[in-house]
C-alpha cells in the first residue's frame, strides 16, 4: 500500500471539489463536479495523472486507469442510498 497525501485546492459548495495529491511518482490534479438533476445529483469526475520521470510515457493509460478507479468509487457511493 502506498501513502497518499491528498490538498483540497478549491471547494465551491455544492458544484465543485478541486484536489491534488502524491501517490508515489503520480502527481494527480482532479476535481469532482456536481450537478443538479430531476432525479438527484450527478457527480462527474476529471483528472490528470501528471506522472513524473519514465511514467510519463504512460501517462494516457494511467489516466485511463485513474477514471475507471473513480467510476468504481462513485457506483459504490451511489448504491448504498439505493440499497436501503
Amino acid at each position: 500500500m502506498r501513502q497518499t497525501t491528498t490538498r483540497f485546492t478549491a471547494v465551491e459548495p455544492n458544484r465543485k471539489i478541486e484536489f491534488e495529491a502524491e501517490i508515489g511518482p503520480l502527481r494527480p490534479t482532479c476535481d469532482l463536479t456536481f450537478e443538479q438533476t430531476d432525479s438527484g445529483t450527478r457527480v462527474t469526475f476529471r483528472g490528470d495523472s501528471n506522472p513524473r520521470g519514465p511514467f510519463k510515457l504512460v501517462s494516457g493509460v494511467l489516466n485511463r486507469k485513474g477514471q475507471q478507479v473513480w467510476s468504481q468509487r462513485l457506483a459504490r457511493i451511489k448504491a448504498v442510498p439505493e440499497n436501503r
